[in-house]
């Protein structure tokens, strides 16, 4: 019989023929999906193992939540803000809302500023205070917006959402790190914090900026733009959970669903407040140095063919001397040529068509369209 390999951490024992089983016992404590899993009874290691495998469910339940936002955006463009709602619906529908409960239950114990005991008794309560219902409108409000202000391509909502999702399930991760106590003597804070080995952190984190960097290229958005977000959420994160160590002596349940969210959207407003545009870096966003008295050539086309010009398709035609556009019947040499590409000339002709005078010339800028339609021709 063969054996059965695992993964020796200082103090944990990971067995890979358990994997299968913390998958799904992970899913079943996590998301609304119906799996068999005995999640009533668990023991310390086996929630420190559902906890481990917190960011891939993340990662599938930000993509699944991604999906009504890019199908909008395929189907009906002027409607982005409606999938982004309808995504982050379905995200907090695949989680039953339990990390937006233990967002507002730690809105409420914090901003109570009370001592420990009283805050994490007005955290135990089922109802929901002003500072609860503040908090949720405001993080709410915030991955809506930024679910609809993100750029890049028709389908980069769901490798953002993914990435966003992940990002602050890691922060959950960091937040059980070994030497961090639990707050309370009974609950899921009990079961996992202090149990999550330092390694296992650092493979994590250093496992979602590569899937941040790996999903930015199909999205559209340069790699810089989702790094440092992701970054800063997780820095963020750090300095909350010490925070709410100091407040309340420990971890509890609550923090870690105010960790989850806290970090999602902090992801998702910094990778929304890209904002694209010609001459950017594809890695890093950052506009490109140019050479002065040297025209970059667009991507896609040689020096030599953009060096083309446009001919008069009439000596006769009308053209005004006068600054501002003009339309006239022009034809373009070249024959990929695309709309809204501009040239360049040293001098124009009088309406007469003969070459106007030496100080009359003047660099002017013609846009080009296809063979047999009209160009526009303005002064640079």
């Amino acid at each position: 019989m063969s054996r059965v390999p695992s993964v020796n951490w200082p103090g944990v024992k990971v067995s890979l023929a358990r994997a299968p089983g913390a998958a799904r016992r992970s899913a079943s404590l996590f998301t609304i999906v119906p799996v068999r899993a005995d999640a009533a009874a668990l023991r310390p290691g086996e929630g420190v193992a559902a906890l481990l495998w917190l960011p891939a469910i993340g990662v599938v339940a930000g993509a699944a939540a991604g999906l009504p936002a890019g199908a909008v955006r395929q189907w009906a463009p002027h409607a982005t803000l409606l999938g982004a709602v309808l995504a982050i619906a379905v995200l907090a529908v695949l989680t039953r809302c339990l990390h937006l409960d233990g967002l507002a239950d730690t809105a409420d114990g914090l901003g109570s500023r009370a001592p420990a005991d009283r805050a994490l008794e007005i955290m135990r309560k089922s109802d929901i205070g002003p500072f609860g219902v503040v908090t949720l409108i405001l993080v709410v409000g915030a991955d809506v917006a930024a679910a609809g202000s993100v750029t890049g391509k028709t389908w980069s909502p769901v490798f953002i959402l993914a990435v966003a999702a992940a990002t602050g399930r890691v922060a959950a991760v960091h937040a059980a790190i070994r030497g961090v106590r639990p707050a309370r003597s009974s609950g899921f804070g009990t079961l996992v914090a202090d149990g999550v080995p330092g390694p296992a952190a650092i493979a994590w984190t250093a496992g979602v900026l590569a899937l941040g960097a790996l999903l930015a290229l199909p999205a559209g958005i340069p790699v810089g733009w989702v790094l440092g977000p992701q970054a800063v959420a997780l820095g963020a994160a750090w300095l909350a959970r010490k925070h709410a160590e100091r407040r309340l002596g420990g971890m509890t349940g609550d923090v870690f669903g105010a960790l989850i969210e806290s970090a999602t959207a902090i992801t998702l407003v910094g990778v929304a407040l890209w904002l694209p545009g010609p001459g950017r870096s594809r890695w890093w966003g950052t506009p490109r140095r140019r050479r002065p008295g040297r025209r970059t050539p667009r991507r896609g086309r040689s020096a030599r063919t953009q060096s083309r010009r446009c001919t008069r398709s009439s000596p006769r035609a009308a053209i005004s001397a006068g600054t501002g556009p003009t339309r006239c019947r022009r034809t373009c040499s070249g024959k990929c040529w695309r709309p809204g590409t501009r040239h360049r000339r040293s001098a124009t002709r009088n309406p007469g068509g003969s070459s106007s005078s030496p100080s009359r010339r003047r660099a002017t800028g013609l846009r080009c369209w296809p063979t047999g339609s009209g160009c526009a021709r303005r002064a640079c």
